[in-house]
């Protein structure tokens, strides 16, 4: 099957270029093409294919999915689709032009250009917004109980226009879901985790707003907070919650946005904020009154100062976009959407779910017991004995006590038994953590092993009675491949019986791949083998002709990047999958998909004739919120039909719309729409000004000098009064020289200078 290039259709969509390759995931930039030349700039976020075959893991990719789906809210990243294509998974989501909080942080500190107090304060209201809805989201009138569970940098985006939003619910935690996490595990980085996520507790939206806690002291001091060298010394830097002061760390800090912080940051839950809300509510408290340039405060000049290359290089890449190979995949993609009226292959039905694991950074669970002697050192209570902490492998190292603490002698100490279970896991989940236990605990070599100790690649025990009864477990992979013994054959996973020192003789079959004769040596009572089969090499394909013609005979085809009127003729292999476009500006556009099967092939094509469309008047339905708003049209004033609705007309399907919406003391709206289709609705609401009021200070002189007085109150200049907001007289007196007057406004929280020449 020949491989096509970026851009390259994948069913509704369009794949531009790959932005990210995980573990499990790959993500694509991509456009959804519409109707009438409409386009969206999209994400894909598709499973790998040796993925798919994964039961669990796929699951959780679905749970993720329907998470995210019933979050709509400007703080959170949207999910626009669920879909399946080429039998592989994919979501598609907003398309945010940014970076994560990470990469900001990094590059702000690099350029010696980080966040100024203001706009860490302005970032962290957005995050605590988003989070809260989500917090509080419902459905049927029954609260979710979503938990984010990894609120960190990594997983915030902040776009050039300065937005900020949440993303990657994919372990979130909701109060129904398709996949059920054990009692006492945790999951999420654990420099961000909260105390009480580190050991295995039951969560609320108190843990996510630990994390937040932790990102904006990190913002505020151009620090980690509680990173260690190793994940021991981070997780039990965590348990112990002990925060130094932000302000201590840079004096810019003011105090109350410092005791804000302190008391999201206490390691008792009960200590901190109740919700996200309540700390919001502070954060506005001090932030409105005391930030006078709330424009500087936000993030888009910031953003587009520190990324202007990555920009630059972004805006070139969009420029490819309208090459000829993206203009031949909207063709394809366009053409399939008319001839097509297959929707959804898989919806999303319930957004009241529970998704479990992140797709892009797999978890490695470890019993309670490996971290109790960091919980003993961060002087808190040890958790149940069957809770597990689930550590993201993409930011772990081993998680080990220092090497001088573990007694190589011991192995019942708990920070031996966490290097060894981690050295386990990270070794293999099994066999590979087996062989290392001689090395790590101190036992014997191999060949030199206690009594009762047996391996599946060791010698034969010489106290093992020959004969003894045992049992051997054969598997294979892919899972649907076969496997023989003697007259026993299953797929994918085969128990047999047998006997110590005898052999086991398996054969492994799957179409299309290469067959595998194994033989076993029984060692042990239960013995265990997995055997992967190797894909058959495809054989040389043939080399072939194939030919193309169409009627009208002026129409254009298009094949493999090569264009031709009338007919075509290409070079191709048997075997190839080949889609063949075909184009008349006066007949409807048609793909032809087919398979090259021999030298010599013919493909024709008799296109249908358009139909004469008409366009459709469409009407244009708006509710306003506060109802006193008036709303423009193209510049055009809009009477309301009714208390706060309009009914927009005089415009066709296919027109662009300017929406514009005032009301005094409100932030006015704007608003582009396409008309797609007869009759649309929309509502819009307006935010209020928030009004700075309190007093202000006046500065006074004069020229040689006088005596000021305003009101009641009165000084020798230069001199300051602190008088109320608003209109205010001053009168200026000199012995010699007279009485003078001067009128001058106090604005709240500021400083106003009134000068007075008295010669």
């Amino acid at each position: 099957m020949a491989t096509n290039p970026f851009p390259q259709p994948f069913g509704k969509y369009i794949l531009l270029n790959k932005i990210a390759l995980g573990g499990m995931a790959e993500i694509f930039r991509a456009k959804t093409i519409g109707a009438e030349g409409f386009e969206k700039e999209v994400v894909i976020k598709r499973i790998l294919p040796h993925y798919t075959e994964d039961e669990a893991f796929v699951t959780m990719f679905i749970d993720e999915a329907k998470v995210s789906s019933g979050l709509n809210h400007p703080n959170i990243v949207q999910i626009y689709d669920f879909d399946t294509q080429d039998e592989a998974y994919y979501i598609a989501m907003e398309y945010i032009e940014g970076r994560d909080l990470r990469r900001s942080i990094d590059r702000g500190n690099k350029e010696d250009n980080p966040l100024t107090v203001p706009q860490v304060v302005h970032t962290v209201m957005e995050i605590a917004k988003g989070l809260h809805y989500a917090h509080t989201k419902t459905s049927k009138g029954e609260p979710l109980n979503i938990i984010h569970r990894d609120v960190s940098p990594q997983n915030v985006m902040i776009s050039f226009d300065g937005e900020v939003k949440i993303m990657d619910f994919g372990i979130a935690k909701a109060a129904a879901r398709s996949t059920k996490t054990r009692a006492g595990t945790v999951k999420g980085k654990c420099a961000y985790m909260s105390p009480e996520q580190a050991r295995g507790k039951d969560l609320d939206p108190r843990s996510d707003l630990f994390a937040v806690g932790v990102i904006m002291w990190e913002m505020l001091t151009g620090r980690r907070l509680f990173a260690g060298e190793t994940d021991f010394e981070t997780l039990t830097n965590v348990l112990k919650a002990d925060v130094p002061s932000a302000r201590g760390v840079n004096p810019d800090v003011p105090e109350a946005v410092d005791a804000m912080l302190l008391k999201c940051l206490q390691r008792e839950r009960d200590d901190r904020y109740s919700d996200c809300k309540e700390f919001l509510r502070d954060l506005e408290n001090w932030y409105y009154p005391n930030v006078e340039d709330k424009e500087a405060a936000e993030l888009g000049h910031h953003m587009r100062t520190l990324f202007a290359p990555d920009i630059a290089e972004m805006q070139a890449v969009q420029a490819e976009d309208a090459q000829t190979k993206f203009l031949e995949a909207s063709e394809v993609v366009r053409a399939k959407r008319s001839g097509s009226s297959s929707g959804m292959q898989q919806a999303i039905s319930n957004p009241d779910i529970d998704s479990i694991s992140d797709t892009e950074a797999p978890t490695v669970a470890l019993d309670a017991a490996a971290v109790k002697k960091a919980m003993e050192e961060a002087g808190v209570g040890v958790g149940t004995e069957d809770a597990t902490v689930a550590l993201d492998l993409s930011e772990a190292q081993t998680l080990k006590a220092p090497a001088p603490a573990i007694p190589a002698q011991k192995s019942g100490g708990s920070k031996a038994w966490l290097f060894i279970v981690l050295f386990f896991v990270l070794a293999g989940l099994g066999v590979g953590g087996y062989f290392a236990w001689p090395h790590i605990a101190g036992k014997k070599p191999e060949g030199k092993r206690d009594r009762g100790t047996s391996s599946t690649t060791a010698g034969k025990d010489p106290q093992q009675k020959p004969n003894k009864q045992a049992k051997v477990t054969l598997r294979a992979k892919p899972r649907s491949a076969t496997i023989t013994v003697g007259d026993l054959s299953k797929k994918g996973k085969l128990t047999v019986p047998s006997k110590i020192g005898e052999s086991v003789v398996a054969t492994f079959t799957l179409d299309g791949y290469e067959t595998a004769e194994r033989t076993i040596d029984v060692k042990t009572a239960s013995h265990s083998v997995s055997v992967m089969l190797q894909k058959k090499a495809p054989p040389e394909p043939q080399e072939a002709t194939v030919g193309f013609s169409v009627d009208p005979t002026d129409a254009t085809i298009k094949v493999s990047g090569q264009t031709s009127t009338g007919s075509l003729e290409i070079k191709a292999k048997v075997g190839d999958e080949l889609s063949a476009l075909f184009t008349h500006p006066d007949y409807t556009s048609k793909v032809k998909d087919f398979t090259v099967t021999r030298d010599g092939q013919t493909v024709s094509v008799v296109l249908e004739r358009k139909p004469v469309e008409v366009a459709q008047n469409a009407v244009l339905e708006i509710r306003v919120i506060p109802p006193e708003a008036t709303l423009e049209v193209n510049g055009q004033p809009q009477p309301q039909t009714s208390v706060g609705q309009f009914s927009v007309q005089g415009y066709r399907v296919g027109d662009d719309l300017r929406i514009q919406l005032k009301l005094k003391g409100y932030k006015a709206k704007k608003d582009k729409l396409k008309l797609t289709s007869s009759r649309l609705s929309r509502t819009y609401e307006l935010s209020k000004v928030v009004v700075a009021t309190g007093p202000g200070v006046a500065k006074f002189n004069a020229r040689p000098w006088a005596n000021v007085k305003v009101g009641s109150k009165g000084c020798r200049v230069p001199c300051t009064l602190r008088l109320p907001s608003g209109r205010h007289s001053a009168r200026f007196t000199h012995p010699s020289l007279g009485t003078k007057r001067k009128g001058f406004t106090i604005r709240p929280n500021r400083t106003t200078s009134i000068v007075v020449d008295m010669r």
